[in-house]
């Protein structure tokens, strides 16, 4: 057992131990001790917040993009496949990732199109992001983990690369007007 105190600011007197088990398997447990290491859970904050705004993707059939063009992407329902992305709810699916394109768009539709995620933040428009829920967790995980002095702790250790999730999704909870999206390939 790794005592908590050793990990965390002089400012807290707990005796408290890492259990590694329960930090692996218990998602509570994880959130607890991250907390009092000092990790930053608003990944919405972190995004808006960064220096470089990555450009993001979506891929879609070519008959939606018609829609699209029209009427922005909407936030879809659909479950993606992945187990893990199931309880999601209504949101669009982009990428950060250029070299994941080609597999989005065997599953998705071969028409790619761009987000101006720095035109939506000069304009105020940030809504709520995240991580795909296996990334978001096997990166608070990795950060406690390097806290502990563990520096092989990768986070695609922590996830079940079977699950078709990815490191480069962000996931946004809102309707994007057609005014920052571009067509970036329409066919193969």
């Amino acid at each position: 057992m790794i005592k908590l105190k050793d990990l965390i600011s002089e400012q807290h007197d707990e005796e408290e131990s890492v259990d590694m088990d329960r930090l692996i398997w218990n998602d509570g447990y994880l959130d607890d001790i991250a907390e009092k290491m000092g990790y930053d859970d608003d990944f919405t904050k972190q995004f808006w917040n960064q220096h470089y705004l990555p450009t993001l993707y979506h891929c879609t059939t070519e008959e939606n993009y018609e829609k699209v063009k029209v009427e922005g992407l909407k936030q879809k329902q659909n479950t993606r496949g992945a187990i893990s992305n199931r309880h999601i709810g209504p949101a669009v699916f982009t990428t950060q990732e250029e070299v994941e394109i080609s597999s989005f768009k065997d599953s998705y539709g071969p028409v790619v199109i761009a987000i101006n995620i720095k035109k939506m933040k000069s304009d105020g428009f940030t809504p709520e992001v995240q991580k795909e829920p296996d990334w978001a967790r096997a990166e608070k995980l990795e950060f406690v983990l390097r806290k502990m002095g563990q520096e092989n702790a990768e986070a695609s250790r922590f996830v079940d690369s079977s699950d078709q999730t990815s490191p480069g999704t962000i996931i946004i909870y809102s309707r994007i007007p057609p005014k920052y999206l571009s067509l970036v390939e329409y066919h193969d």
